[in-house]
């Protein structure tokens, strides 16, 4: 799936490519087909870039959370991990 997605995104980038060529401008009917399929597939285009988007935040966030975790200088007798919408436990620091 993701695959072709891939595929789409990059038909997407030669149409812009195309529709802003002086040579392809001037064949109006041509321009016209290319600005048709431009459009159909935009929407789709914009959302799966926002999906790799928000898959890298992601990514970059549980980095940036295993780093934290890691290097926490709070002695922690238990840690529980947020995942699938469980509830976190709350984190319990060793007595001084």
């Amino acid at each position: 799936m993701f695959q072709k997605l891939e595929d789409v995104e990059k038909r997407y980038e030669e149409l812009t490519k195309k529709i802003s060529d002086p040579e392809i401008i001037s064949k109006q009917n041509e321009w016209r087909e290319y600005m048709k399929e431009h459009a159909e597939i935009e929407p789709i285009v914009e959302k799966f870039r926002e999906y790799k988007k928000t898959k890298e935040s992601l990514e970059e966030a549980k980095e940036m959370l295993k780093v934290i975790w890691h290097d926490s200088a709070v002695p922690i007798r238990r840690r529980s991990y947020w995942s699938g919408g469980a509830a976190c436990e709350s984190l319990q620091t060793a007595p001084n």
